[in-house]
């Protein structure tokens, strides 16, 4: 993975900070505090995320048309998603709103810097027991401020499923829930 984010100058890679049982949200919390003081934005990727080609240029480009947004650059393959995803291919549309009603896809997510701060305060109240899916508590917040995450069509990022990651060992290639629902590299 480290290869194709190349063009961004200060990657860092945050481990598991270490727990009773594995958790996502402590490692995606762990990647929300390591926000350099002087970022715009943040961009998390999780151990099994696969950039797309070119993916510093593309990834710069979405920034520069939703700035002030939380945008999602992994939609998954859920029935409902994908059917989504169609339409908008079908009308010429670059982007979705992402309903967080569930949960928010957080393979790969920027963040705005202000937001990073308001997530972290926001997770420090909200009372979950042993929170551990970091999709859930990205969602509570957005359901919390009336959020709509964005998402470029198409994906920029692919899951990889058949890589072992923080929460689970592989799940096998080609599920449709595990997978993007239209990834850049599959784009002619």
């Amino acid at each position: 993975m480290l290869e194709r984010l190349d063009g961004f100058p200060d990657i860092q890679a945050v481990a598991d900070p270490g727990g009773a049982k594995p958790s996502a949200w402590r490692t995606h919390r762990a990647c929300l505090e390591a926000l350099p003081a002087d970022a715009t934005h943040l961009l998390v990727l999780q151990d099994d995320a696969w950039p797309c080609d070119r993916f510093h240029q593309r990834a710069l480009a979405v920034l520069e048309e939703k700035p002030a947004r939380i945008v999602s650059l992994f939609v998954p393959g859920f029935s409902h998603i994908r059917r989504q995803v169609n339409i908008a291919r079908k009308k010429g549309s670059r982007w979705i709103d992402l309903d967080a009603r569930g949960f928010v896809p957080i393979v790969a997510v920027v963040y705005p810097a202000d937001t990073v701060a308001a997530i972290l305060t926001f997770a420090d109240t909200i009372r979950m027991p042993l929170v551990r899916a970091d999709d859930a508590v990205i969602a509570s917040y957005c359901r919390a401020t009336r959020t709509f995450p964005a998402a470029p069509i198409p994906s920029l990022v692919e899951h990889r499923d058949e890589l072992p990651s923080v929460m689970r060992m592989p799940y096998g290639r080609g599920q449709p829930h595990r997978v993007a629902a239209w990834f850049a590299d599959t784009v002619a």
